[in-house]
């Protein structure tokens, strides 16, 4: 799990995080978008205006890979580090408009929920309303506008903590909040804000006391723990205000009320969101495509059906094509040609390239186009074996030259689950149960190193908002164990993302170490070298009646404590005679109380 804090000796190096537990390995945000392509080499990109005396919006596809920067990735290895790109958990969009005037308000479209699929963030087609279409007409009519996607991806990481407890009198800290806050629903910066601001002492009583979890430990700035303590206040003191953008907190007053003294242990573990921002030129793609008829293709101006003579019609695919689930989609399409008899097209779908389009002619003063089309899927076999299943449907009348194939085309929905390929590190698969509202089970399906996205179809649900997913990560192969439960819950987004850190053991298993008492006194020194799998040992001196503590992060939570340890120590013989520095050797051990015993000398 990375660290929401960049090292000191890379404090340089941009979008770079260290890991809670393997001091070589480093998280990596992406640098840049680039604009993926198609089967046929051309940019994976469609961005439709609809044009009429009724008709606003638009549509909009895509598919970008997320780039790192290489040069840092090469420079890093050779410094000896491994580099693991950020799992993100989830995305959205929009498009901005930059105006050309100085300290002019940019104008922007709504945000719009991003899919992933390993280091690619795809849009199968959205829908644009009328503002937008206005961004994209700026964009096509004048030669200054400049239209960015703004990409929004949405990573957790393991804020700093600290060996302290802070406890605070709570009768005066909700007079204070109420104060500071004015009685009213307030965002997160401005609580933390208001904790800022208490005093340490009021009234000549002391407010807030901090208390120290071990010896020696140095208390951060004020501001830095006080700031940590209100973000964990929000859940424990604070309801959330739903329908709000930015989330808004209301004070909780019965939770002032349990106890006369609030306290906040910050040395345990807390997972926080936080955004990368990245943008990507849409405006460069338009003036850079030189070619008129890929052009046309890319930022096509779609009118309504009617009597005219040439119609170019866009076949878009949103249906998502997995070998194991969705194999192949066929589109026939029946139109009045130029002869004002029916003619008809058909198009396949297998993955590549998801856009198609035709232009036909037609008697503009006796005919209208007659617009229709079907769909065909071919699904894999259930269990992986047998015939495929094919499903023809019937003809559908369309009102428009943008043929959407999407879920509701077929009457499935569509569920994208992925697991980060470092969690298969750690077990030998995940099972993946969704499940309706009457607890029915629609789909199994088991996800494998070889296999980890899926797109999972689920006839007949009406909404993937009232189904729950249920993730079971299986024991790795050579381990005893039972299956683990990664998430169950509900599926936000269309998409569900399992990150390595949900194997991971976020809080370290604290190791005591002591030296044996009644054998203390025959040594000058006693020194214990520990480690565990992936880290450098550790040098720690062991003195009689202090024990010391060693946080140990197993690799899993299907590995059990398992480290190394050995001794260095210079003995005392009978006579007072001091012996050489002696070192034993290495010796796996797995117990969470260690006592080490020295060989006595004769």
């Amino acid at each position: 799990m990375l660290w929401l804090t960049p090292l000191s000796e890379l404090a340089s190096v941009a979008n770079v995080f260290p890991d809670h537990a393997d001091p070589t390995l480093l998280h990596l945000l992406p640098s840049r978008l680039a604009l993926a392509t198609t089967g046929a080499r051309l940019p994976d990109f469609f961005l439709a205006r609809y044009r009429g005396a009724s008709v606003g919006g638009g549509l909009l596809r895509m598919r970008h890979r997320l780039l790192r920067d290489e040069a840092m990735e090469t420079d890093l290895a050779a410094g000896g580090w491994k580099t693991r790109p950020v799992v993100f958990e989830g995305g959205q969009f929009r498009l901005r408009l930059r105006s050309p005037l100085e300290d002019a308000k940019a104008e922007v479209g709504d945000w719009y929920d991003l899919l992933f699929a390993g280091d690619e963030i795809y849009v199968p087609a959205v829908g644009l309303n009328e503002h937008e279409t206005q961004l994209i007409r700026d964009l096509l009519e004048q030669e200054a506008a400049v239209i960015d996607l703004e990409v929004q991806l949405n990573y957790r990481g393991l804020v700093p903590v600290y060996p302290w407890i802070v406890s605070i009198q709570a009768e005066p800290l909700f007079t204070l909040l109420s104060s500071q806050l004015d009685s009213q629903p307030a965002r997160a910066d401005q609580i933390v804000a208001a904790f800022l601001s208490l005093p340490d002492v009021r009234v000549g009583e002391r407010l807030i006391e901090y208390h120290a979890l071990e010896s020696g430990a140095t208390m951060p700035a004020r501001d830095v723990i006080l700031a940590e303590v209100a973000v964990r206040a929000l859940d424990r003191c604070f309801t959330r205000v739903l329908e709000t953008d930015p989330v808004l907190y209301a004070l909780e007053p019965e939770a002032f009320a349990i106890t006369p003294v609030l306290s906040w242990d910050v040395r345990t573990p807390r997972l926080e969101t936080r955004q990368h921002l990245l943008t990507w030129s849409v405006s460069d793609l338009y003036h850079e495509t030189l070619d008129e008829d890929l052009r046309g293709q890319l930022f096509p101006s779609v009118q309504t059906i009617t009597p005219f003579e040439r119609a170019t019609v866009h076949i878009v695919n949103q249906l998502p094509i997995d070998p194991d689930h969705l194999r192949r989609v066929g589109v026939d399409v029946r139109f009045i040609g130029e002869q004002g008899v029916p003619e008809f097209a058909s198009y396949d779908f297998r993955g590549e390239d998801n856009v198609a389009q035709f232009t036909t002619f037609f008697p503009a003063l006796t005919n209208a186009l007659d617009l229709a089309y079907r769909v065909t899927t071919v699904m894999a076999p259930p269990g992986g074996t047998g015939w495929p299943i094919v499903k023809k449907r019937d003809y559908v009348p369309v009102e428009s030259l943008i043929l959407e194939i999407d879920p509701d085309a077929i009457e499935f929905q569509f569920l994208c689950a992925e697991v980060d390929p470092e969690l298969f590190d750690h077990t030998a698969g995940v099972d993946l149960a969704v499940t309706n509202t009457d607890d029915v089970i629609l789909k199994q399906v088991r996800l494998l190193p070889g296999k980890r996205t899926s797109w999972i179809p689920l006839p007949g649900a009406a909404s993937l908002a009232d189904l729950t997913v249920m993730a079971t990560a299986l024991p790795p192969t050579d381990a005893d164990g039972t299956p683990y439960l990664l998430y169950q819950g509900a599926v936000t987004g269309g998409q569900l993302r399992l990150p390595a850190y949900l194997l991971e053991v976020l809080e370290p298993d604290r190791i005591e170490l002591s030296l044996a008492p009644d054998v203390a006194s025959h040594f000058v020194g006693v020194w214990i070298e520990i480690k565990d799998q992936g880290n450098s040992a550790r040098l720690l001196p062991l003195e009689p009646d202090r024990p010391l503590f060693w946080n140990h992060f197993r690799a899993s939570v299907f590995d059990p404590v398992r480290y190394e340890y050995r001794l260095q120590y210079i003995a005392r013989k009978f006579t007072g005679e001091t012996l050489p520095l002696a070192i034993t050797d290495w010796t796996a051990a797995s117990e969470t109380s260690l006592l080490v015993r020295p060989p006595v000398p004769e």
